[in-house]
């Protein structure tokens, strides 16, 4: 797949974030308040990605999905605003290589 980036962020990206926040939210114990400020959204997108009404739709294969939980894990440690952009990257160039 020729995805351009701006294509991914506005696809693909929010289904991540929104495995992101579930995995920050269920597994790490976060408020959603928390990972709202981590994330730079409002609460209410969080709400709407933990339920499921919001960044729901897409499967992602095994190199994906171990990558969303090594993200969140640095999202639960502290991930400064520089490893943001990083990952954001990385994930941009394993999603399309997969896909």
């Amino acid at each position: 797949m020729n995805m351009t980036f701006e294509t991914y962020m506005k696809t693909v990206h929010p289904s991540v974030q929104a495995r992101i926040a579930k995995i920050l939210v269920n597994e790490h114990k976060h408020s959603q308040n928390d990972v709202a400020k981590m994330f730079g959204l409002n609460r209410a997108a969080v709400s709407q990605y933990i339920s499921e009404k919001r960044g729901s739709k897409i499967e992602f294969c095994d190199e994906v999905q171990n990558k969303i939980k090594t993200v969140a894990t640095l999202y639960h440690r502290g991930l400064p605003k520089e490893g943001k952009i990083e990952w954001i990257l990385q994930m941009y160039e394993i999603y399309t290589k997969n896909n």
